[in-house]
């Protein structure tokens, strides 16, 4: 009796790791790259702005 129920309670775990738990983890991770990669282009968009803005000046 003892056994069975182990297995089935490891089966379950098993059947809720692959089908709620690691999904989530996988989007929360794409979720946190594709912040993570908006804010770096936000980041090199200003750069670009101060250096047009640094060429401009320099060339008046």
């Amino acid at each position: 009796m003892g056994i069975e129920f182990f297995i089935m309670a490891l089966i379950l775990l098993i059947i809720f790791n692959v089908v709620y738990y690691i999904p989530n983890k996988l989007k929360e991770q794409e979720e946190k790259q594709s912040l993570y990669l908006k804010e770096l282009y936000i980041r090199l968009s200003r750069l670009e702005s101060k250096i047009d803005e640094i060429i401009d000046y320099n060339d008046k």
